[in-house]
């Protein structure tokens, strides 16, 4: 062999590890470059707001503005119910008891909002609450 190959065979294993090692990095950079891959999975906050013979337990429902909250609604009275929140238009069907629903807050404003049944509302039972977006 003559002294070139020679050389070029010392530096072959090193020459090889600096190629891979330029890769791996050029391909981190790549996937660090996608938010998606670095951000964090976003947790949806669930509240939930179960109708009762005695009105709407609990009272009062806290969400922070700009978060993925959702709100659950479950009547577990003996009577069908809906809800309605005025300011943020919305409006659930007649829930049948034992009949749940999810409503979705992604996009309401800070506030406070007013729960309420327009339905029927036995004596003593208190069908309205808040939600406070805060």
């Amino acid at each position: 062999m003559n002294t070139r190959t020679t050389t070029l065979l010392q530096f072959r294993h090193p020459l090889i590890a600096f190629v891979l090692i330029f890769l791996l990095l050029a391909l981190h950079g790549m996937r660090s470059a996608d938010p998606s891959s670095t951000a964090a999975p976003e947790r949806e906050r669930v509240q939930t707001l179960r109708i009762t013979p005695a009105g709407y337990a609990p009272h009062a429902l806290l969400c922070s503005e700009g978060e993925t909250a959702a709100l659950v609604i479950v009547n577990t009275d003996a009577r069908p119910h809906h809800l309605v929140i005025d300011k943020l238009a919305l409006r659930i069907p007649v829930l049948k008891p034992g009949e749940s629903v999810t409503l979705p807050l992604a996009h309401a404003l800070k506030g406070t909002y007013l729960i309420h049944s327009d339905l029927f509302n036995p004596a003593g039972a208190d069908y309205r609450g808040t939600l406070t977006i805060r």
